[in-house]
């Protein structure tokens, strides 16, 4: 039961991540309002943080509150090799965004956790 709510958890919140993606992309919010790639950063961390729980649930793994932060941490740093590799990033002048993209994806990644959490709880 917990899987499915999990996926659910998932589905809504990765409906949000892409409206507020195409939705910064098509007004350049990600180049002219500071903390919107925080903010889709942060949706991306709980995205993950969520699919890790789920992962563990479906593959009947016993419940890890780091293993959510891990799974987020790595798609974060992954995500963030994407960018560099399309152009988006660019080395060392966006240094700083790169950390604090990566930092967000773990507080997300955090609040993934806590979210299972909740959901496993409940169970």
């Amino acid at each position: 039961m917990s899987a499915t709510r999990l996926l659910v958890a998932q589905l809504i919140v990765l409906l949000i991540l892409t409206y507020i993606v195409f939705f910064g992309i098509t007004h350049d919010f990600y180049w002219s309002i500071f903390w919107f790639s925080a903010l889709a950063h942060f949706l991306g961390g709980l995205w993950a943080g969520l699919f890790g729980a789920w992962l563990l649930e479906f593959r009947g793994i016993s419940r890890s509150f780091l293993f959510c932060i891990a799974v987020a941490l790595l798609l974060g740093i992954f995500w963030e090799m994407f960018e560099l590799v399309i152009g988006a990033t660019h080395f060392p002048a966006d240094t700083v965004d790169t950390v604090q993209d990566i930092y967000m994806d773990i507080i997300g990644g955090v609040a993934g956790a806590l979210v299972a959490r909740y959901v496993w709880v409940r169970e």
